[in-house]
């Protein structure tokens, strides 16, 4: 299966989400899955990943969440975007943090096949729930999409 691990946060800087996707890759990789990595980079010469591809090089800092999200806000991501899914064509698109500016909407607004959207919850949401996967169609046509749901209701 060909999947792509999409990241918005600034692949040069370490981080949580970034580490989660480099452990998916791994384990997708050992299982025999073709992936691919793809990510914003401020600093693209400095990684030694064969399987990333680095869109978006212009990163800034945005607040977020108490932190800084580094995150790349080019407009040129688009047809980038659009190029690289007609030219991979990928079984599955995971879109981590898919409402973080820009890069994952243009993987939204352009894919055609199965889109997984894990939504990280805030540092206070309750840790204990039961999940229940929730479906729908993806706004570009006949995809379908999956979307984690939420680990509770964040504490008050």
């Amino acid at each position: 299966m060909k999947i792509a691990l999409v990241s918005p946060y600034d692949w040069a800087v370490p981080g949580g989400v970034n580490s989660h996707v480099t452990q998916l890759a791994r384990q997708f990789i050992r299982s025999g899955h073709d992936v691919r990595i793809i990510a914003p980079s401020s600093r693209r010469s400095s990684h030694q990943l064969d399987y990333l591809t680095v869109i978006g090089e212009h990163v800034i800092g945005l607040p977020a969440s108490g932190s800084v999200a580094n995150v790349c806000l080019s407009f040129n991501l688009g047809p980038r975007v659009k190029a690289l899914l007609a030219r991979e064509r990928f079984d599955i698109i995971h879109v981590h943090e898919p409402f973080m500016p820009l890069l994952p909407f243009q993987f939204l607004r352009y894919a055609d096949t199965t889109l997984l959207l894990p939504f990280t919850p805030p540092a206070t949401a309750a840790a204990a729930s039961t999940p229940t996967p929730a479906s729908s169609s993806s706004p570009g046509g006949g995809a379908s999409t999956a979307v984690s749901p939420s680990r509770g209701p964040p504490s008050r």
